[in-house]
């Protein structure tokens, strides 16, 4: 089959979800990436990861202009489309009622659901921001439109109250994140790392991700030779880096945004992977991609029991409450103190990633799907 993807901003870390997906499609259909650049660019970790069809940008009205443009260009006898705003449902259904092809919607957040928590002022204020492609007012409208769509898949439990669809985790490639391709010296070797023990969080930091509250609890841990590695950029929130780097300086190794592809080596290269999620509206309904590469990767995880975590994490992971550095500090210390039941829990994660959120995991959903829809 050829399946139209249809990316809301290549420009952005919206590529985490839509990467795996297309991966797994393109195994046995040919599969076009599109989408709106609304930066410089596609996303740089996964720049190379497929030819794209990308248009930039502009602001409404020329935007709806460009809605039509893009969707004229797509062909496919399926059109896959990811997350409910305009610069991407708004394209799919309209490609796919110019083509008469079945249109499936990918939900990995609740994009409306990013403004509720802010004060009236603000949140009127970005009411009235009609000029902008993706803003609330039409990303609210946007949401009313997924009853239009012939699938619908979602990324947790949260979101499939809120939209129905079916359940579709974003795994990992548990070929590619082999924890016997590296020894953990040899990974350390290859990406620089100095000498001590390191946890390790990939991603796009937030203030929601709980990057404060973990290191808070290094500092109530009190070893001054572990230290936070942080691959990532900060594009979204330089503020955010600033004030890490005034109060917490000494305990973290900034590293930046890296390829994808060189994920599996610095997992290798850490001795825990932490995910501290703080509660929000925006953690409650995601289910962030890094925790799959860190299971493949046969990694003692840390993580905090904010939305599905606690379900996938069930048995092969350190649990602490969120926004409480008190508890992530105790879990740590039971990861220190306790290594062989550590490397236990990685080994369990292993085998539960390669069971239910692997590619082929992934691929069993993606395909019944399919089937139904021909």
């Amino acid at each position: 089959m050829r399946i139209a993807v249809v990316c809301p901003n290549v420009s952005s870390n919206s590529l985490v979800r839509t990467y795996p997906i297309a991966k797994v499609l393109s195994r046995k259909h040919d599969v076009q990436v599109h989408g709106f650049a609304f930066g410089n660019g596609v996303f740089p970790p996964y720049r190379d990861s497929f030819e794209y069809d990308t248009v930039r940008a502009r602001r409404n009205p020329a935007f709806w202009l460009q809605v039509a443009a893009l969707a004229r260009r797509i062909e496919g006898d399926v059109v896959y489309a990811f997350k409910p705003v305009p610069s991407s449902l708004w394209v799919g259904l309209l490609a796919a009622r110019r083509l008469g092809v079945p249109l499936i919607l990918d939900v990995e957040d609740w994009e409306a659901g990013w403004y509720w928590d802010r004060q009236l002022p603000d949140l009127l204020k970005h009411w009235a921001h009609v000029e902008r492609p993706n803003a609330l007012l039409w990303t609210w409208g946007s949401e009313r439109l997924v009853g239009r769509c012939d699938q619908v898949f979602v990324v947790s439990r949260f979101l499939q109250r809120r939209f129905g669809g079916t359940l579709l985790r974003h795994g990992a490639d548990t070929d590619d994140f082999d924890p016997g391709r590296w020894t953990s010296a040899k990974a350390r070797a290859a990406v620089g790392l100095p000498e001590g023990r390191f946890a390790i969080f990939t991603g796009t930091p937030m203030r929601n991700k709980g990057l404060e509250d973990f290191l808070e609890a290094l500092r109530l841990h009190g070893d001054p030779t572990i230290r936070l590695v942080i691959v990532g950029s900060f594009t979204h929130d330089p503020a955010y880096e600033a004030l890490l780097r005034r109060d917490h300086g000494d305990a973290i190794v900034f590293v930046g945004p890296r390829p994808h592809d060189e994920m599996p080596l610095y997992l290798a290269a850490a001795d825990w992977v932490v995910i501290p999620q703080r509660v929000s509206r925006e953690t409650v309904a995601q289910v962030p991609g890094k925790v799959f590469e860190a299971m493949a990767m046969a990694k003692p995880i840390l993580a905090t029991r904010v939305g599905d975590l606690p379900e996938i994490l069930e048995g092969c992971a350190e649990l602490a409450e969120p926004d409480s550095p008190e508890s992530l500090a105790a879990s740590l210390r039971r990861l220190v103190e306790d290594p062989d039941r550590a490397a236990g829990l990685g080994r369990a994660a292993r085998a539960r990633c390669v069971a239910d959120f692997s590619w082929d995991a992934m691929e069993r959903v993606l395909e019944e799907s399919l089937a139904r829809l021909r």
